[in-house]
């Protein structure tokens, strides 16, 4: 399995980061689009991650940027604006959920969010997981639910990383 994308120098364009032309609350809610290659014949479903490694030093921890689950595996072809567009995948919490934030997000808290690094470039990592069944998952579900769902279920899993500019 693999993902193929079609940036530049592995770096994320303006428009699915900080730069964006089109924020919604301060932050991209625009989702880049990718493609996902040789998946195995009997996957049931996709599931995704998308997270700052970088941000540990910055807030303490991996900023969640994007969380996917149920996803067909007959769209492997992930569009611009997947996050919002797509109506079948279940949506994840990203960070905007933390207890420490000043104000309640809403729906954004539950859907892709761009890369804002407030101190140098960081990497940020897609991975996608091929699975072998849907996942008994809610709307809203956090990282580490995600992660004991698939336990058992992964037939394949790619990362790659992508730079997002301070």
């Amino acid at each position: 399995m693999k993902i193929n994308h079609y940036f530049e120098n592995n770096t994320l364009p303006d428009l699915y980061s900080k730069y964006t032309d089109k924020p919604v609350d301060g932050f991209s809610a625009t989702s880049f689009p990718f493609e996902i290659i040789d998946l195995p014949e009997n996957t049931v479903s996709l599931a995704w991650t998308f997270t700052d490694i970088d941000a540990i030093p910055v807030c303490g921890f991996e900023y969640i940027h994007w969380v996917v689950a149920n996803a067909s595996p007959e769209k492997t072809k992930i569009a611009e604006d997947f996050a919002s567009q797509d109506k079948e995948h279940l949506k994840g919490s990203n960070s905007l959920t933390s207890k420490f934030m000043d104000k309640d997000f809403g729906d954004l808290s539950k859907t892709y969010i761009g890369p804002c690094p407030p101190d140098k470039d960081h990497l940020y990592t897609l991975t996608v997981y091929a699975l072998d069944k849907e996942l008994d998952l809610k709307e809203g579900f956090f990282l580490n639910e995600l992660r004991h769902a698939m336990n058992g279920h992964i037939l394949a899993q790619a990362s790659h990383d992508f730079v997002g500019r301070s």
